[in-house]
């Protein structure tokens, strides 16, 4: 690969890398939070009371929240540099 070719491949990584993150992020932040609420709601409905049930659930999705739109971020991001160099070597091997 020139170096041309090489610079044109890096950055293609680094733009798709960073729309693709960035576009996660935005898109799952909310839906994250609700899924993550409902979840912990409907499992400890029955054990505690609902006062201390909203705390908890609150504090314990505002306290997870950002470390699960990482992992998101991540594939997101991962799974796009893949999809790119799939499309993007035969364009630059020509």
């Amino acid at each position: 690969m020139e170096a041309d070719e090489s610079r044109t491949n890096q950055a293609a990584n680094l733009m798709i890398a960073s729309l693709a993150g960035n576009l996660a992020h935005v898109t799952c932040k909310e839906p994250l939070r609700v899924a993550m609420a409902n979840y912990l709601r409907s499992s400890m409905q029955t054990a505690i009371s609902q006062d201390v049930l909203e705390q908890a659930v609150n504090l314990v999705t505002n306290d997870n929240l950002d470390l699960g739109c990482a992992v998101i971020e991540k594939a997101a991001t991962e799974k796009a540099q893949r999809d790119l160099e799939e499309v993007i070597a035969p364009v630059l091997a020509v």
